[in-house]
């Protein structure tokens, strides 16, 4: 019995960024990667860490009317930290979780469904400059483009009035008008679940007094959804000294925040790789090969920098736990590399070329 099997993409050699490279925008237009795309797809490759699964039960009992949790989460991360798959893991819990199949993997990890029939909706700072957000969406603020996704999602008149209203960037939207808008969509059993991704690409691409306005919406925008009862409010940044004040200012009005600082870490990388990009790990060779090599630190201990034990390996299988040495190392030597995707993308294409020579067993620096 062969110790794992790849999953068949990686088997061909099919490894390429889309893969990878989880796209909320693509998400919501209904363009990404099946992987993404498909709810019970992708919570099945999905690794809920242990934040992941607090950030998904406080958004399911959020939705579900319960005032004891955050109506605001801020992710503030590296690049490659998560943020945009928990954003999208967000996404279908809220779009998807009344569906059997998928409320079936949620509840299975401890996670509960949302009660509501929620609208979603995405603003993506990365995607969406200033002059395409004009051009294609009409919209020369991000308060008018949200209010006229919730009209587009809901027909609701009170949203239209206020996107004509506040147009323009001469008056900030206070956090009272909102607040009427989520209150006139819970009414309708339809709570709003906003989701705002790369907030800081957006912000530097305005003029100083724009961003200024754009940093007052916000800081109302999360003062309004203290108010009401079932929405819910993700914001992300990277973690950059520039988004410092815009995280400050988020938390002024909001009593208390879910301020996630990491989703994923280096200790989550054989649970990642198991889910992503195994099809199938087989316990007993796992456990035969940790013990095998633990002996065999235990007869050299002398001559090894580092020595593990068997349940260490055992848990890491199969990767050894200096690979990720490696990959620490190489996110430092090289700022570009992110954290969880391109960690992802290396052993991919190891485990593409071991199993190619008929290689089954732990996957060492050496074959990194």
């Amino acid at each position: 019995m062969d110790g794992w099997v790849p999953r068949s993409e990686i088997e061909r050699g099919e490894i390429n960024a889309s893969l990878y490279a989880a796209d909320l925008w693509k998400v919501y237009e209904g363009k990404a990667h099946p992987r993404y795309q498909d709810p019970k797809e992708f919570f099945k490759r999905t690794y809920f860490t242990t934040t992941l699964k607090r950030i998904l039960e406080n958004t399911a009992r959020r939705l579900s009317v319960d005032g004891d949790v955050n109506p605001v989460i801020l992710i503030t991360t590296p690049l490659g930290g998560g943020k945009t798959h928990t954003l999208i893991a967000i996404y279908h819990l809220a779009k998807s979780g009344g569906s059997e199949e998928v409320a079936e993997i949620l509840r299975g990890e401890g996670i509960p469904v949302p009660s509501s029939r929620p609208l979603v909706v995405v603003f993506d700072g990365s995607q969406l400059d200033p002059r395409y957000l004009q051009k294609e969406y009409g919209s020369k603020t991000l308060w008018h483009y949200i209010f006229m996704e919730i009209y587009r999602g809901t027909r609701l008149d009170l949203a239209r009035v206020n996107a004509e209203m506040y147009r323009d960037f001469d008056t900030v939207p206070g956090a009272e008008p909102i607040a009427k808008i989520l209150e006139a969509l819970e009414a309708q059993n339809r709570p709003l679940v906003l989701l705002i991704d790369e907030t800081l690409s957006y912000v530097n691409n305005l003029e100083g007094w724009e961003r200024e306005k754009i940093v007052m919406f916000l800081h109302n925008l999360a003062r309004a959804f203290t108010q009401v009862s079932r929405s819910l409010l993700v914001i992300t940044l990277v973690s950059e000294k520039d988004s410092e004040e815009i995280a400050h200012r988020l938390k002024q009005p909001v009593q208390r925040v879910s301020d996630i600082k990491q989703v994923t870490s280096l200790e989550d990388l054989p649970h990642l790789v198991r889910k992503a990009l195994l099809e199938y790990v087989d316990d007993k060779a796992a456990k035969k090969a940790a013990s095998e090599m633990a002996s065999e630190y235990e007869r050299n201990k002398d001559v090894f920098s580092s020595v593990y034990i068997a349940e260490e390996l055992e848990r890491w299988y199969p990767l050894h736990p200096e690979v990720a040495k490696i990959i620490a190392d190489l996110q430092d030597a090289l700022p570009g590399i992110q954290r969880t995707r391109d960690a992802l993308r290396i052993i991919a294409w190891t485990i593409h070329n071991m199993w190619k020579n008929g290689e089954r067993g732990f996957i060492m620096p050496g074959d990194i």
